[in-house]
């Protein structure tokens, strides 16, 4: 693949996921960027806004951190208000772009517990894309294709995939860019039923509120598991490999701070 321009296999050490990634694809036809619109960036809420009291002219709640102790959950309350910085009066209009949808912005993958999450009320993200669904579903509500893509954006095959697209920082600490979510595998929307769009929404709000575990344990989490079987069932994506792919990435280095382990065997051989 490298012989072909395509350097993509230099951001896994484990061959086996990265081909794992790559089939993807075949399995999942349509991409992030088709699916999602990014509203406002968290690099122009740090720019052009500053914390504040929420009684505050055109003060908003936003969710400022990716603290993991708090944003442990699918569902997160905003954790602060902002206002514009008085030498950025153009950012008023920014305000407006609050929505419920969060993308994960920047992480350190050692730590990190969530890739997506939903606000219980419309907010701004500082290291989160405020985004939506760039696509009305016919026969489903707003809301409940909202949570089914929040959940399928926390399953292992989303996971994996913005990994491979990330922009390094340091070792574990890195940015997912805009321009490349067009290489971001997602199921199409306009491909699924509007009963498997009920059932995700179902599973979400069954699990929206329980803790999730970091990156390095996420073949052992409960929750990350049962986030996985819904995905897949309902979307098509062989189980089968999300299992291979769930293992293989939490004994990626970049994720465990660790040396390489080859070949590794599931350290929780029940869960699968």
């Amino acid at each position: 693949d490298m012989e072909r321009g395509d350097w993509s296999a230099t951001q896994f050490l484990s061959n086996d996921l990265y081909r794992i990634v790559k089939d993807i694809p075949n399995h999942w036809t349509s991409t992030l960027d088709q699916q999602i619109k990014i509203k406002i960036r968290g690099a122009i809420v740090r720019i052009g806004a500053q914390k504040c009291h929420p009684g505050k002219l055109h003060a908003t709640p936003c969710l400022y951190s990716h603290k993991t102790e708090y944003c442990d959950k699918m569902e997160v309350k905003p954790d602060s208000w902002i206002k514009p910085k008085k030498d950025k009066p153009n950012f008023v209009h920014s305000l407006e772009k609050v929505s419920r949808l969060k993308i994960a912005e920047r992480v350190r993958l050692t730590t990190v517990k969530n890739f997506a999450c939903r606000t219980t009320v419309p907010s701004i993200g500082s290291e989160w894309y405020s985004t939506e669904v760039a696509k009305n579903i016919t026969n489903v509500d707003k809301e409940t294709v909202e949570k089914a893509v929040c959940l399928i954006l926390n399953s292992t095959p989303a996971k994996v995939g913005m990994i491979l697209v990330r922009a390094k920082k340091d070792v574990s600490y890195v940015q997912f860019p805009t321009k490349n979510f067009s290489r971001v595998a997602m199921p199409s929307l306009d491909g699924l039923k509007p009963s498997a769009f009920r059932a995700l929404a179902k599973a979400y709000d069954e699990y929206c509120k329980q803790p999730r575990k970091r990156l390095p344990q996420v073949h052992e989490c409960s929750v990350q598991l049962a986030i996985d079987k819904a995905v897949c069932k309902h979307t098509g994506f062989p189980e089968k490999l999300c299992r291979q792919a769930r293992n293989l990435l939490s004994h990626e280095p970049m994720v465990t701070g660790k040396r390489y382990q080859s070949n590794p065997e599931p350290t929780n051989p029940e869960l699968f």
